[in-house]
This record gives structure tokens, sequence and C-alpha cells, in this order.
């Protein structure tokens, strides 16, 4: 967290020891003390531990203050950049307040949920503010937007994933490295975003695509987890894979790593 503030605070005055070619954004600057531009690495790596301190901390074998360290890394990934770290770090909150009612009350709760839903939407399109976010996310996200930002170059990644599954022909074994991002020139070839999921469907299509989440399906399911907990991270391993590239990055796969490494102390004992 102090290296995060020193970097939020300190970006005007730290940007100028730049000396490379490369143009660094001050969202790209929240790293911590990982490698640049690794926030999502970063937050991941946070909320993997968090996970760890509820799961594993038996006898406080690894903190004896799990509440105040908890507290501390959530704290810090609020602060960080990473926004899908934060609603993932939101919805574990929300399954723990879930998971710690009586199946009774959990099966009443989620009827009485499903239930409201229609009457609370009806009731918060009535909000300007609320009308106004519909309003954006109709006109952003609709296939003729979506394949318009494409072809400038500036979709985001829904908009790409909208762009594929409307606009374009199915791409069932994909169009070959370089079609997404050319890594020896360093150029994107339609929109500036490291998506593993997108990136592997260009390159290598469906058939690909399937592959590669089967693939993290099996590395997930080689830890040893309870199965909830194996779809939880399983989930979440998907959702980084749709923000950035998991396998190119060194942090991300040094996390899971080393979880594997512990299911072979845990398997040898």
């Amino acid at each position: 967290m102090p290296v995060i503030l020193i970097q939020h605070f300190g970006y005007d005055f730290l940007i100028r020891f730049n000396n490379s070619s490369q143009g660094i954004a001050s969202f790209d600057f929240m790293f911590g003390t990982f490698f640049l531009k690794a926030d999502h690495a970063l937050g991941f790596f946070i909320l993997l531990n968090i996970f760890n301190i509820f799961e594993n901390n038996t006898n406080n074998s690894i903190t004896k203050m799990p509440k105040l360290i908890v507290f501390y890394l959530s704290l810090t990934i609020l602060i960080a950049e990473s926004n899908v770290t934060k609603l993932l770090l939101i919805l574990f909150f929300g399954y723990l307040i879930y998971k710690s009612f009586p199946k009774k009350i959990k099966v009443f709760g989620v009827l009485v949920l499903l239930f409201l839903m229609p009457l609370g939407y009806s009731q918060a399109k009535k909000i300007t503010a609320f009308e106004r976010e519909i309003y954006f996310f109709h006109q952003e996200y609709n296939s003729k937007k979506s394949f318009s930002n494409y072809n400038r170059g500036i979709a985001k990644r829904p908009q790409v994933v909208i762009t594929y599954a409307t606009m374009l022909p199915l791409r069932v074994v994909g169009e070959g490295p370089y079609s997404y991002f050319n890594v020896l020139k360093g150029k994107f070839t339609n929109t500036e975003h490291f998506s593993q999921l997108i990136w592997v469907y260009a390159d290598l299509g469906i058939i690909g695509l399937i592959l590669l989440i089967l693939l993290l399906y099996l590395l997930v399911n080689s830890f040893n987890l309870d199965r909830s907990v194996k779809f939880i991270l399983f989930g979440v391993v998907l959702i980084y894979a749709f923000m950035t590239t998991i396998f190119s990055d060194l942090a991300i796969m040094i996390t899971l790593t080393s979880l594997l490494q512990n299911n072979k102390k845990i398997r040898q004992e």
C-alpha cells in the first residue's frame, strides 16, 4: 500500500524519470511493487492472499491477525487501479455473507431476491442517474457502435466480443499468429486491448478458445481445494483472462504456481 500511495500522489514527479520511449499513463503507474502496468496481476495476487487467509488460516497458521490483514489487503485493492479486482472483492465478501446463513435462509433469500428483482429494476429506472447509465449502455454496447469502434481501433473489450459475435464470421481455427497483436512489431491489428481470451480466439479461433478454457479448468482443478472454492477460483481466472494475458503475465503465473507448490507439499505430508 505505501508504494501504491507514492505512485498515486507522486506520478507527476516520478514520471519525469521515464527515459523509455513508452508512454505510461497514471493508471498504468499504479502497479505497487509488481511489474510496470501489472495492476491486474497485483490485484489477483492480493485477492488470492485474502482467499488463502479465509480458507487456510487454521490455528493462525498464516497470520495471528486475520481481520486486520484482510482489512489492510482489501484497502490496498480499493486504492489500486484494478477495477475488476474491486468488483471481485465485493462479490467475494457478498459470498461470505451468503455462506454464513443457514441453508433454509439462503434458499428463501434467493427466492425473495429473484422475486423482487423485476420490481427493483422498474423502480431503479425512475432514477435519473440509473436511467442515464442504461441509455449509455445501450448506445455504446450495440452491434453497430461496437463494429464502428472496432474498425476505428478504439473498441473496448466487450465491444470486441460483440463485434466477433454479431458482425464477423465465426472463426473456427482463427487467422493465425499476429492477427490480433504482432509481438515482433509490438502493435495491435485492430484494438489496443490485451486479453487472453480475445487474443486466442483471433489467432486460433473457437477451437483454440475451447482448448484454452479447458487448460485453465485443468490447472485450477489440480489445486487441492474444495469444489466450491475451485469453482470460484476458475471463475476469477476466466475474468482475469478476459482482462489481461495471464499466461504471459509472470506475476499471475507465479501466484498460480505457488498454489501448485503448496499442493505438492500437502500431498507429500
